[in-house]
């Protein structure tokens, strides 16, 4: 039963993400301007790195025709929601290594089909609260953060097999790259309009080459 509720998460999450990376697709074709990569690139914002090694990306994006790049945007909801005081007995906590991991079956995964994967650095969220009932649900700790920042530290590493990163601290208003600055997000962690264009110009445009 556990399972089942597990991949109907998944795949409802499968359907918010595919949207989310239409979207944020449009904008970086509007920027750039160059619509005939639309049919061989994919711009993929995703909640959980859990499900991006698993039922969404394994099952769709990697086996879609005609795919030769993924570029890949994880959000912090594996850091943040196993914190959050309504979602403790939901939120499945998982380590940076099991996060790590996943991204790694992905990045195999598609280079076994010829496709590059270019990641993204996961952006803070100090200062994100998640005021979903009307009280604080969390609340920013340099502990419960340590896991964004290992995995931010291998994405920058050597050990890293992706083809290309795009680091996104510039984004933060701290040298220690916690909090975002209040021009790019709606809440602390949430991205405004000018957020997400920021996140998809920042995109070097080697990689399309």
């Amino acid at each position: 039963m556990n399972n089942e509720k597990e991949s109907m998460r998944c795949r409802r999450r499968a359907v918010l993400l595919f949207l989310l990376g239409v979207v944020l697709w449009a904008l970086h074709m509007a920027s750039i301007s160059c619509f005939p990569f639309i049919s061989t690139v994919l711009m993929i914002a995703a909640y959980s790195s859990v499900c991006v090694g698993g039922v969404f990306l394994r099952s769709y994006h990697i086996r879609r025709a005609g795919v030769k790049k993924i570029f890949l945007k994880v959000g912090v909801n594996d850091v943040v929601h196993p914190n959050c005081e309504s979602l403790k007995e939901d939120a499945k906590a998982v380590t940076a290594a099991e996060m790590i991991e996943g991204y790694k079956q992905l990045i195999e995964q598609a280079h076994r089909k010829g496709i590059e994967v270019y990641l993204f650095t996961r952006t803070a969220w100090k200062g994100y609260t998640r005021n979903v009932l009307g009280s604080d649900d969390v609340t920013w700790t340099q502990q419960i953060d340590q896991m964004r920042q290992d995995i931010n530290t291998w994405i920058r590493s050597e050990d890293n097999p992706a083809d290309g990163i795009i680091d996104l601290d510039f984004m933060c208003t701290d040298s220690s790259a916690t909090q975002l600055k209040s021009e790019f997000t709606t809440d602390g962690a949430h991205f405004t309009a000018l957020g997400q264009q920021t996140v998809t110009d920042a995109i070097p445009l080697e990689y399309f080459q």
